[in-house]
């Protein structure tokens, strides 16, 4: 039986989240990492669940089509019910892109420091809002060298710059390839 779309995409995504959960025990940065399955209760839970001092949540989001477009796009309605799971389950809401333009890990703590950024970016013309995304609702386009600069960017405050290499490297190396529908929608072979 063929997948359709949605469960090709699905299965690549959980191949990045396992790709970023293993790097990060890896790199010693974790001492543990769990996952949850959909439920009634929430049918979006977190993609990695991290207990250190307090509970992390982090959602992963790969960004393959910024191989064409040079920019990531952030689904507005996602964003917020994602924070509202974290904030009713008393957990830090983190957002890692990885857009495959530039593999490197943009890291954000899901707060009013982004919204502001998002509002102010708005008002600058570096971000851009438009209709798209799952659900056809809100979503902000934004160059990837820009939100790399947003203030609220926590990449190199978190990693070294030899484990942001070393990521980069690393996903390249697995995520590159034929098998990996995403990466084989928007390459441009030349």
């Amino acid at each position: 039986m063929m997948m359709s779309n949605f469960e090709n995409d699905l299965k690549e995504s959980n191949k990045t989240i396992a790709f970023i959960s293993s790097w990060l025990l890896n790199e010693g940065l974790l001492n543990s990492i769990d996952v949850r399955e959909p439920s009634t209760s929430c049918l979006h839970p977190p993609d990695i669940i991290i207990y250190q001092d307090e509970k992390i949540y982090v959602e992963v989001k790969e960004d393959a089509m910024s191989m064409k477009t040079n920019n990531v796009f952030l689904e507005h309605s996602a964003l917020k019910k994602y924070s509202e799971t974290c904030s009713k389950e008393n957990a830090i809401p983190f957002l890692c892109i990885v857009p495959y333009v530039k593999p490197i890990p943009l890291l954000f703590i899901l707060c009013d420091e982004l919204r502001l950024e998002l509002q102010l970016g708005i008002k600058e013309g570096i971000v851009k809002t438009v209709s798209g995304g799952d659900h056809g609702g809100l979503g902000y386009i934004i160059n990837i060298d820009e939100i790399r600069n947003f203030a609220c960017c926590l990449t190199t405050s978190i990693f070294k710059d030899s484990q942001i290499q070393d990521f980069k490297d690393k996903f390249i190396q697995e995520r590159f390839n034929s098998d990996n529908h995403f990466f084989m929608r928007y390459a441009n072979f030349q």
